[in-house]
């Protein structure tokens, strides 16, 4: 098989630990733990990209990066991102802050994929580094909302929403 072709398929077996890491990570969503495996995460998904940046090209150093990676995006990605917006938005807009987060962020994406490839072209080492700084950001943001944010949330935020029907 071509070594390319390999690639993809090399992933496979890996994938599966991911979804039952994220069925574990429902688990602790509410305690104590959610936010201590967020930092162990948050370091090691940083350590994931940085051997990816360091290992470009090779096959080992790709399924390392990719199992070290699975292991951590349960803990150290999407998920915590909802569960803090539960606990520091007020549920009347916590769907419309959401959304706009949401698209903010693709919108910004976007635009960076007009370049990526411009940027693997020249240089995939340079593009691994500048996303291993790029995770390196969202765990300074990610810790910031652990321990400023998240502990000045309003009551507020966990008080149920208003869910008052329009009289006719």
């Amino acid at each position: 098989m071509p070594r390319r072709a390999w690639r993809p398929a090399s992933t496979w077996p890996v994938s599966p630990i991911g979804l039952l890491l994220t069925l574990a990570f429902v688990r602790i969503a509410d305690g104590p733990r959610r936010d201590r495996m967020f930092y162990v995460t948050t370091v090691l998904q940083i350590a994931a990209f940085a051997i990816a940046s360091l290992t470009v090209g090779s096959i080992v150093g790709f399924l390392v990066f990719y199992l070290l990676y699975q292991l951590c995006y349960p803990f150290a990605g999407e998920a915590n991102y909802k569960v803090w917006s539960q606990l520091t938005l007020p549920a009347d807009t916590r769907g419309t802050t959401q959304g706009i987060t949401y698209a903010v962020s693709r919108g910004v994406f976007a635009g960076v994929a007009f370049v990526t490839p411009a940027l693997l072209d020249k240089s995939p080492s340079l593009l691994l580094w500048v996303i291993t700084g790029c995770m390196a950001l969202s765990a300074v943001a990610g810790v910031y909302i652990v321990r400023v944010l998240v502990p000045r949330a309003s009551p507020a935020a966990t008080a149920p929403a208003d869910l008052k029907v329009a009289q006719t």
